[in-house]
């Protein structure tokens, strides 16, 4: 009897687990499209790996955690945004990276992230300016 239940046991966690990460793992990056679509530098910076290439228009940089949490403050202060979309996604080696689209009120962006699978955490981050049609 105390086998079956192990077994049990066992079986329950090894079908659960997974479901239940495998959910906060989505969660992850919803809140990080949250945080593009809603200009949020500190929920972005939650997700931030201790040093974290940013590259915008007018400059690329490794910077700090910190430094790169402001240096998005200043951009989104510049660029309110009204919106974004995810347009890609791919996944390699422990890596993903997340195309999308900005949508400021005064330009768009293609925004291209990266993510570390293992960590949940943003390696970099890539605003290119999109012309106008």
């Amino acid at each position: 009897m105390r086998n079956l239940i192990i077994i049990f046991t066992f079986l329950f966690l090894s079908i659960s687990m997974p479901l239940v990460f495998g959910n906060l793992a989505i969660v992850k990056v919803e809140s990080i499209e949250s945080a593009f679509k809603n200009g949020d530098s500190k929920q972005l910076a939650s997700y931030f790996n201790a040093n974290v290439k940013i590259e915008l228009p007018s400059r690329s940089k490794i910077y700090s955690s910190q430094q790169a949490k402001l240096i998005l403050e200043q951009f989104f202060a510049k660029n309110k945004p009204i919106g974004f979309k995810v347009q890609n996604e791919r996944q390699y080696k422990g890596t993903k990276k997340v195309i999308g689209q900005l949508t400021a009120v005064s330009q768009s962006y293609r925004v291209v992230y990266s993510v570390d699978t293992e960590r949940n955490i943003i390696n970099s981050i890539k605003l290119e300016k999109q012309t106008l049609k």
